[in-house]
């Protein structure tokens, strides 16, 4: 699974820019879930609408979309990161020091991230 992890000003652009490409007309379905990032550091969540995406690796015209979205904050190899291997960020838009002082919640079943070791 690739998880991706979106944020926004607000829902209604969340699911502007994602309904038709990433969820197929239907917004919440079982892959597409609102969360909350919290810097470790101070508890304080991160201001705006965060989405987190699971798409399976087979989905590769939805997965590049995600990927090259403005949006787009964290991609993650699920398996990766839950084996702890090398190559489990695909791709971060955020700084390093931020990326090792968040959390996500909630977290989909079967996700082991190590936050605050990515």
């Amino acid at each position: 699974m690739i998880d991706s992890i979106l944020k926004f000003p607000d829902e209604p652009t969340a699911m502007a820019a994602l309904t038709d490409h990433v969820i197929a007309g239907a917004w919440m379905m079982d892959h597409v879930v609102p969360v909350t990032v919290t810097r470790i550091s101070t508890g304080l969540p991160i201001a705006g609408f965060t989405v987190l995406i699971a798409l399976t690796n087979d989905q590769a015209a939805k997965l590049a979309f995600l990927r090259n979205h403005a949006a787009v904050q964290l991609v993650i190899d699920r398996d990766k990161a839950a084996a702890r291997q090398a190559g489990a960020v695909i791709k971060s838009t955020v700084g390093g020091a931020i990326l090792q002082d968040i959390v996500v919640s909630p977290a989909f079943a079967g996700s082991d991230y190590p936050w605050g070791g990515l």
